[in-house]
């Protein structure tokens, strides 16, 4: 077996990380500065397609991984040099690999994190926004603008909310 295609393969592989490793590198920050629950779901859903995308790619390393072993079996007469840049490329091809696995995992578990917290937050939000719109209605309701006894119930509302004092 020809070594050839493998080392394309290990090729390809590397560069399809470096392209992964910017795009994450590039977010990051756009991650960062992200508002709101629709931003943070759009992100996660990116990722999830990464984690998709890097399934699909773990066919091509396992065949590098396993031709590496045809080859050494088969090639006795090959280099000495040849098979050391051979498996040095292998190793850091491996290591790359791993690291861009952990990146992609640990963001999506982030990026869930945060999409849980807008999510309760977003869901504050609206209880205080039909809170606000209730106490609204019910002061509006009121037919006299002294009615005391009125006044000091929607303080006394506003106080257990912590907006009164």
């Amino acid at each position: 077996m020809d070594k050839l295609p493998s080392r394309h393969a290990i090729s390809e592989v590397m560069t399809w990380i470096s392209l992964m490793e910017n795009v994450i590198q590039k977010d990051e920050e756009d991650i960062k500065n992200s508002v709101g629950y629709k931003a943070i779901h759009e992100y996660l859903q990116k990722y999830k397609g990464f984690k998709i995308d890097i399934n699909c790619k773990q066919l091509t390393v396992d065949f590098v991984n396993q031709s590496v072993l045809q080859i050494t079996s088969q090639d006795v007469e090959s280099k000495r040099s040849d098979k050391t840049d051979f498996a040095e490329q292998l190793g850091a091809m491996n290591k790359s690999w791993q690291i861009l696995q952990s990146l992609v995992a640990e963001k999506i578990q982030l990026l869930e994190g945060l999409l849980e917290s807008w999510s309760e937050y977003e869901n504050n939000v609206q209880c205080m926004k039909t809170w606000f719109e209730t106490q609204e209605k019910r002061l509006k309701q009121q037919h006299r603008i002294g009615d005391q006894a009125s006044v000091q119930n929607a303080m006394k509302d506003c106080q257990v909310m912590g907006l009164g004092g």
